[in-house]
C-alpha cells in the first residue's frame, strides 16, 4: 500500500480554495448585495472548487480509513483535524459579523453554540457561516464511510460504490422523490465522493477495472444531474486527478499552491461572512471595489494562515500525540514476571 504523501493533492486544494474565495468575493457577493462593476456570469463556475474538494475528501477519507486499525482511530483523527480550527474560525466570524455585520448574517447565541457541534444543520439551525453547509456533507460521508467500516464492509467497497451510483442514477432518471435518503445517501454529490474513492483504489493498487468504471460512471452521471457548464468543470477536475494520481502534474508543486493548500480548510472556514463585511464596510465609506476585495482577501489569508499556525497543526499534534499515547497504555501487556507479581 502506498503511504507517501500526495503534494499534488495540496496543490488541488489550493487551487479549489483559491476558486472558492473568489467565487464569493466576486460573483456571490454580487448577486446577494451587488458590486460596482460587472461581474462576468462564467465566475459562478468558482463554486465548482467545492466539488473539486468533495473528491478530494473521498481519497483522504480512504486513504485514512485503510491506515485505521479501529473505527475510533477514524472517529479521532476526522475529529482532531477538524473541530480545533473550526471552533476559532467560528468564534471569530460570530464575533466580527455580530460587531461588524453583515447585519443579515448574524445569528442568535443558541445558533451558534449548536454550531459548534457541527451537526446543527442536521437538527434546523443556521450556520453562522454560510459556506458551513458543507461541512454538513463532509460529515454524512463520514458516517456513511464509519458505517462500512464498523460492518466490515470496506472489502466490498468497489461493489458499494457501484451500487450508490446506480442509485443516484435512479434517483435523477426516475425524478421520484425519496425524501431524507435523498440527503442521508448524498445523492446529489455521491458521484464526486465515489470517483475520489476510485482513485484511491487505483492510486494504492488495490483495484484497477473496478475503479476506472466508477470513474466513468461518475462522470457520466454529472452531465445528468449538474447543469452542462458544471459538468465540465468536474469532468475537468477528474482529469486533473487522474493525472496527478499516475504521477502526470509533477508541476503542479509549486510553493504558492501548496501553501494555499496547507492553509485551505482555515481559509474556507474564515472568509465568506467576514470578506463580506469587508467589502460592505469598504463601499460605505467609498473606498474602490478593487481595493475592498484586495483588502478581504488579504485578512483572509493573514487569518487562515493565523489559524493553521496557531491552532490547526499544534492541536493535531497535541490531540494526536495524545490519543497515540493512550492507545499505547490500553495496549501495554505486562511482561510474565509482573503477572505474577
Amino acid at each position: 500500500m502506498k503511504t507517501a504523501r500526495l503534494y499534488q493533492l495540496d496543490a488541488l486544494r489550493g487551487i479549489a480554495a483559491l476558486m472558492v474565495v473568489l467565487f464569493h468575493f466576486l460573483y456571490n457577493y454580487d448577486l446577494k448585495y451587488g458590486h460596482a462593476f460587472a461581474v462576468p456570469d462564467w465566475l459562478h463556475l468558482g463554486e465548482t472548487g467545492v466539488h473539486l474538494f468533495f473528491i478530494i475528501s473521498g481519497f483522504v477519507i480512504f486513504w485514512t480509513l485503510n491506515r485505521s486499525a479501529r473505527p475510533m482511530d477514524f472517529v479521532f483523527s476526522r475529529f482532531s483535524r477538524l473541530y480545533p480550527p473550526f471552533w476559532v474560525a467560528m468564534i471569530v466570524t460570530f464575533a466580527f459579523v455580530s460587531l461588524a455585520g453583515p447585519e443579515d448574517r448574524a445569528v442568535s447565541w443558541e445558533t451558534f453554540l449548536v454550531n459548534a457541534t457541527m451537526f446543527h444543520e442536521f437538527v434546523g439551525y443556521a450556520h453562522v457561516d454560510g459556506v458551513y453547509w458543507t461541512l454538513s456533507i463532509e460529515l454524512a460521508f463520514y458516517i456513511l464511510a464509519f458505517a462500512a467500516m464498523v460492518c466490515g464492509l470496506l472489502r466490498f467497497t468497489d461493489y458499494i460504490c457501484i451500487g450508490w451510483l446506480a442509485a443516484s442514477y435512479a434517483h435523477v432518471l426516475t425524478g421520484v422523490d425519496v425524501g431524507v435518503l435523498e440527503q442521508a445517501l448524498l445523492l446529489q454529490y455521491n458521484l464526486l465522493f465515489v470517483a475520489g474513492i476510485s482513485f484511491y483504489r487505483f492510486w494504492s493498487g488495490q483495484a484497477r477495472a473496478f475503479p476506472v468504471v466508477c470513474v466513468v460512471a461518475a462522470v457520466i452521471l454529472s452531465y445528468l444531474r449538474f447543469p452542462v457548464d458544471t459538468a465540465i468543470a468536474i469532468t475537468i477536475w477528474i482529469s486533473l486527478f487522474a493525472l496527478v494520481i499516475v504521477g502526470r502534474l509533477q508541476w503542479l508543486n509549486q510553493r504558492a499552491l501548496v501553501w494555499l493548500g496547507s492553509i485551505s480548510y482555515s481559509l474556507y472556514l474564515i472568509h465568506q461572512n467576514i470578506g463580506y463585511g469587508i467589502i460592505e464596510w469598504g463601499y460605505a465609506i467609498g473606498l474602490s471595489p478593487l481595493f475592498n476585495i484586495g483588502l478581504a482577501l488579504a485578512v483572509s489569508f493573514a487569518g487562515a494562515q493565523a489559524i493553521t499556525s496557531f491552532v490547526e497543526k499544534p492541536a493535531l499534534t497535541a490531540l494526536r500525540g495524545w490519543y497515540k499515547a493512550r492507545k499505547a497504555r490500553n495496549n501495554f501487556t505486562p511482561a510474565p514476571e509482573l503477572e505474577r507479581s
